[in-house]
């Protein structure tokens, strides 16, 4: 039996938490766990398998609704 992390996060290996996911995800890696992360804008490069969630335009969406409706 395989052992699964799913990290989700706003960006994968960008900026300081994506780096931070990235870097959690390659001990997991070493450690023998199989290591997924779930980000929603700016991919970077990983050894975790990376599941990119919406798109540009649900980011936009989500910026003008949060403009219109505080």
């Amino acid at each position: 039996m395989s052992k699964t992390i799913l990290q989700i996060n706003t960006t994968a290996g960008y900026g300081s938490t994506g780096r931070i996911v990235n870097d959690l995800g390659d001990l997991l890696i070493d450690k023998g766990y199989e290591s997924y992360i779930a980000y929603g804008r700016k991919e970077g490069h990983s050894k975790s398998k990376l599941l990119e969630v919406g798109n540009l335009l649900d980011t936009y969406y989500h910026v003008l609704t949060t403009r219109v409706l505080d």
